[in-house]
């Protein structure tokens, strides 16, 4: 009674009985109620509250509270003698129903609860009573240690007990240990996506003792899985469909899945029917929230609770490595982007031409570069503004991605000038493709910010060998070839086959203006 006494419900309960006792007579002669009406519904909140709480006394304290505030509403309104009692003992009846069946429906849940907790506990104990069997019948007949019909333990044998029946485990562990640190150190020394993945297959099959290991990336925008495992064919193996059988469980529950456990489960037989292709395993490659891919174990030679084990260990540091990867190749491809256009920068434009005039040598195959420059682009700047300048810009170097073909390599030299790499074709056919780029672009209308604008540039054209033998020199001629076309008059292209002397003079200009 004392610990009743001093807790703190039984005092709220206590205070609301006091508080709300004279707003609901005040509510009720206000508002014309009947008497104890609006006592009866502001009492009942409290009191089923306390009910709800399993707190029975503070339950009893609110009807009986509510009862003589009751009992002295009567009095107020001047009720006969005889139903002073009578009203109060009928609305003490109502509350007492009321909480009791919330009383009885709490009880009802709590025991429910209790029964749950008691059978959750009783199925993990015969979990770990089957996880102990299966290790003990795991192990060699000379380590296997006796198990009474309590499940404990009987005294080991005197000669027994000069070995240590779990230093074999413990060495497994250490030497699981070291395998994982390993593989951690192999796969985190690679950020390119091309040596890792190799290395995360050949590490999967070493450690998981498997004969088959494919790593499939998941695309969460179009929900279709890509085969990438290095030296797969994708038209042989068979890929799993996204949204059934075990792959579809996978990516919808992010947990490791194995065909044991599908077989084992009636709740998952379905699975198999599904999928008639079933792997022995699948891990998600998942980072975070983000899922990156799947992880496809096949032939696996033991499928024991350390197997699972590892499984999710490498999937983890696989994933991780993964992210890295794709994140470096992410930076460095914007290292190697124009921020405007998306094309490729000077400085690396430079280095895949040199690599192509390497190529061109050594192969004997044509190589043509064509340089632009937009016509009178700082003027056009000064009219409608910068704005407006790097809408130009875009638009020309969208206009040349789609007219060059797919092999060309087209970048942003700097400013307002454009290059373009076309690998195996010659001098003709990169004049060719310079004009139709030009013609395109001189009857293109640029609307930006409710103005039509229009633009022309003017074009250089130089081939590989021809005199160019570097591509130093092949960048220098297609310029002073631009530099011709502006002088002529703009809007044009200027191929140029030059035979330069040591001064580099000019012998021979084949010039094509277009105006």
């Amino acid at each position: 009674m004392r610990s009743l006494f001093s807790s703190a419900y039984f005092w709220m309960c206590l205070l609301s009985v006091v508080l709300l006792g004279p707003m609901a007579v005040y509510l009720g002669t206000q508002m014309g109620w009947p008497p104890g009406a609006a006592l009866y519904i502001l009492i009942a909140v409290p009191m089923c509250a306390a009910a709800l709480s399993g707190q029975r006394f503070a339950t009893l304290l609110v009807v009986l509270g509510a009862a003589t505030v009751r009992w002295g509403e009567s009095l107020h309104h001047g009720v006969q003698p005889a139903d002073q009692f009578l009203f109060p003992f009928v609305g003490l009846c109502l509350l007492f129903l009321v909480g009791g069946f919330t009383a009885y429906v709490v009880d009802l849940l709590h025991a429910r609860v209790e029964k749950l907790e008691v059978q959750n506990t009783n199925y993990v104990q015969q979990v770990f009573q089957l996880n102990r069997r299966e290790q003990e019948a795991d192990k060699p007949a000379d380590e296997k240690v006796p198990v009474s019909e309590n499940d404990e333990q009987t005294s080991p044998d005197p000669d027994e007990t000069k070995a240590d029946p779990t230093q074999g485990r413990s060495v497994d562990n250490a030497m699981l240990l070291l395998a994982i640190q390993d593989i951690t150190r192999r796969i985190s020394t690679h950020l390119d996506l091309d040596t890792l993945l190799p290395v995360i297959v050949n590490t999967a099959r070493t450690s998981l003792k498997c004969g088959g290991c494919r790593i499939l990336f998941w695309n969460s925008d179009v929900r279709k899985l890509a085969e990438v495992t290095p030296g797969a064919n994708s038209s042989a193996d068979h890929v799993p469909k996204p949204d059934r059988g075990m792959c579809g469980w996978v990516i919808e529950k992010r947990q490791a899945l194995t065909r044991k456990d599908v077989e084992a489960e009636y709740a998952l037989h379905s699975l198999k029917e599904q999928d008639p292709h079933m792997p022995d395993a699948i891990a998600p490659l998942a980072v975070g929230d983000e899922l990156l891919g799947l992880l496809v174990i096949d032939d696996v030679e033991e499928d024991s609770p350390t197997f699972v084990r590892l499984l999710y260990i490498l999937a983890n540091n696989y994933a991780l490595a993964i992210k890295n990867a794709q994140l470096f190749q992410r930076i460095e491809e914007m290292a190697r982007r124009d921020g405007l256009t998306g094309l490729l920068n000077h400085a690396s434009f430079q280095q895949e031409l040199q690599e192509l005039c390497e190529a061109s040598a050594s192969l004997s195959r044509p190589l043509t570069v064509v340089m632009s420059d937009v016509d009178h682009f700082k003027k056009f700047n000064d009219t409608y503004g910068h704005q407006a300048g790097d809408h130009v810009l875009r638009e020309v170097a969208a206009m040349f991605q789609a007219v060059m073909p797919d092999h060309a390599v087209v970048a942003r030299y700097g400013g307002e000038e454009f290059i373009c790499a076309l690998p195996g074709d010659d001098l003709d056919r990169g004049h060719e493709l310079a004009e139709l780029m030009r013609s395109n672009l001189e009857a293109r209308t640029l609307d930006f910010d409710g103005q039509q604008l229009h633009v022309t540039a003017s074009f250089g054209v130089t081939q590989f060998g021809k005199p160019a033998e570097t591509a130093e020199d092949m960048v220098r001629i297609a310029d002073e070839g631009l530099y011709m076309a502006k002088s002529q008059g703009r809007n044009q292209v200027v191929s140029n086959s030059l035979t330069e002397s040591v001064k580099g003079s000019t012998s021979e200009t084949i010039n094509q203006p277009c105006k």
